[in-house]
């Protein structure tokens, strides 16, 4: 008779793991009907060294040890972090840096997607607002038409280098490290258009589910977001404000400090 198998603790992780991502992916699908699509584009993957959500377009991959840990200390936690990643995919926040700063348009991207969950209406993703996080969209709302992650960039160019790594602090809530270096390779562009149509479909879906959608405060605003990444980002050096004789800033994360290096972007529909 053959001996029976004893799972290790690294197995029982990886399994209980598993399950737990299937759980709050679950949740959004009855949450967020119409962003099934999107919700499925992820194909989850364990992966050890990292301290949150990670995406390169193709994989989710987080580690097993921290999501357990956050599905026992603070469970509600979790699907809003999934959700914040598939948002970053959905506005094809990984392919649209062009030749901006990566760690502010980071930023500019983290901001963009907290606004919208913190907006939803979707009571089980749902967190208290602090200040910081008030007086920030305060402020960009009066610099920007729209919050989306190219407008936001842009102001944030205007703002003090010493509230950027607040702030950093405040938006972070999924890993960066995966983002494709070089966002116009033809590999990064496959995974970008994949996004592009399953953006399309989340639209698609949105309409069709009507006023169930829109009821939500932060439909609007994502729909907005999902056809601004439909329009496509920025990639060039000179920034649209130079049609005003204006030249942008921007504040690059140097040996933990933010310099001024003159750059910027094309004007197009994420930037106005």
């Amino acid at each position: 008779m053959a001996q029976q198998h004893v799972q290790t603790q690294a197995e029982w992780e990886s399994t209980m793991a598993a399950r737990v991502f299937s759980a709050i992916r679950a949740e959004l699908y009855l949450a967020l009907p119409y962003m099934n699509a999107a919700l499925c584009g992820l194909t989850p993957h364990q992966q050890e060294g990292l301290t949150a959500f990670a995406t390169d377009g193709g994989s989710i991959c987080f580690p097993p040890d921290w999501i357990l840990n956050l599905y026992r200390k603070n469970r509600r936690y979790l699907p809003r972090a999934y959700l914040h990643s598939v948002l970053h995919c959905v506005f094809r926040h990984l392919w649209l840096r062009g030749g901006r700063d990566q760690a502010l348009w980071g930023l500019a991207c983290d901001i963009a997607v907290e606004n919208i969950l913190d907006h939803l209406g979707v009571s089980s993703l749902s967190r208290p607002v602090g200040w910081l996080r008030s007086e920030t969209y305060r402020r960009l709302s009066n610099q920007c038409k729209i919050l989306s992650a190219g407008p936001i960039y842009r102001a944030l160019c205007s703002w003090k280098a010493e509230e950027l790594p607040r702030l950093q602090q405040e938006f972070f809530c999924d890993s960066h490290r995966l983002w494709p270096k070089d966002p116009e390779s033809p590999s990064a562009q496959m995974q970008g258009n994949r996004w592009e149509q399953l953006g399309r479909q989340t639209q698609i879906s949105m309409q069709q589910a009507g006023s169930r959608a829109s009821a939500a405060e932060g439909a609007s605003a994502l729909a907005a977001q999902v056809q601004a990444g439909q329009a496509g980002g920025c990639t060039g050096i000179f920034c649209a404000s130079l049609r005003y004789g204006m030249r942008s800033r921007i504040w690059t994360w140097t040996n933990s400090i933010w310099d001024i290096t003159p750059m910027g972007c094309a004007p197009t529909a994420t930037c106005r």
